[in-house]
């Protein structure tokens, strides 16, 4: 069958109406790679879609965690605040004090009494600030009077 054209218009009418012409020609005039390119552009495409897809997700994760790290630092910055508070306040009376005794414990906080440490331990700080003579103390002088027993608990 022979096909016919005189313009440019003519052939591509004609290459429109004609797939298997079409398909001639581009193998033709086209490389296999240029031919292979949409296929090719699409995997691509989609491949690019999937990682940004994946990205977008570890991203929200980090966004979370960032949010989490932030609250985190916020609640340590609030509780440096009040211990910084406390410190000044103990400072205080110790400054006033002529003689006496401070006291500082930290626990692992209110659990039940055990060996082993609660999962989750919330510290508890306990301080004690006493005036008292220390130096001029009238026991200190005279001394005092102990008495010792021997500890059955080892035995």
């Amino acid at each position: 069958m022979t096909t016919t054209f005189n313009t440019a218009e003519d052939l591509i009418r004609i290459l429109d109406e004609r797939p298997d012409l079409l398909a001639a020609v581009r193998s033709r005039v086209l490389t296999r790679e240029l031919i292979e390119m949409p296929e090719k552009l699409a995997q691509l495409a989609a491949a690019f879609h999937e990682f940004a897809a994946t990205t977008n997700a570890a991203i929200a994760g980090l966004q979370e965690g960032q949010a989490e790290l932030k609250e985190g630092q916020r609640q340590i910055v609030a509780r440096q605040d009040k211990l910084e508070a406390r410190q000044d306040k103990s400072e205080t009376i110790q400054a006033e004090l002529k003689e006496g005794q401070d006291e500082l414990k930290i626990t692992r906080g209110p659990a039940d009494r055990d060996f082993a440490y609660p999962a989750e331990p919330k510290p508890t700080l306990v301080m004690f600030t006493q005036e008292k003579p220390l130096v001029d103390n009238p026991l200190a002088a005279s001394g005092i009077t102990v008495a010792t027993v021997p500890d059955l608990r080892w035995k």
